[in-house]
């Protein structure tokens, strides 16, 4: 229907117009950006390291790098029914690490998922998802940002996603 037709076309010119756009890299009190995203998932729940403050500062676009965190944390609640979000810093990078209680990922599959328009279940329908684009979205917004998103299925269920930036100098 005309709905489908819309959210379809409205996904593939976000992710054909990525490069295109002209929001400029900022730097971004991470923690606040996660901390927002998460409030808006009654699902979601942040969980930081002790003894880690406000100290982690990035650089990039604001607006694309509140989409990648929210796309995964969009895809967490999805199809893990929770997302458990944790923060950190290690050594020159920032690590959110979001967690669910889902299917996981069959591992021949952990990297292809990052390819557009590709879907475990197959579907295209509203009702079941999205149309394959959330992961290659996130994980070009967090390229471009000098960062990466890796994925893996967790020993005891669910998948785990783990988005990793370079601090601000």
């Amino acid at each position: 229907d005309l709905a489908d037709i819309e959210a379809i076309a409205s996904s593939v010119i976000d992710f054909a117009t990525f490069e295109v756009s002209d929001e400029k890299p900022e730097r971004i009190d991470f923690r606040s950006l996660v901390e927002a995203v998460a409030d808006g998932f009654g699902a979601a729940s942040l969980a930081s390291a002790p003894g880690q403050g406000r100290a982690l500062v990035c650089v990039a676009r604001p607006v694309a790098l509140k989409r990648c965190v929210t796309n995964l944390v969009q895809n967490a609640v999805k199809y893990g029914k929770k997302a458990q979000l944790s923060l950190r810093g290690s050594g020159d990078r920032i690590l959110l690490t979001i967690s669910d209680e889902g299917p996981g990922i069959p591992p021949a599959q952990l990297d292809a998922v990052f390819a557009p328009f590709v879907r475990i279940d197959g579907s295209r329908s509203r009702e079941t998802g999205g149309h394959g684009l959330g992961l290659a979205i996130a994980r070009n917004i967090a390229r471009d940002a000098g960062g990466d998103i890796t994925l893996a299925n967790r020993p005891r269920g669910g998948l785990e996603a783990t988005l990793t930036l370079p601090l601000a100098a």
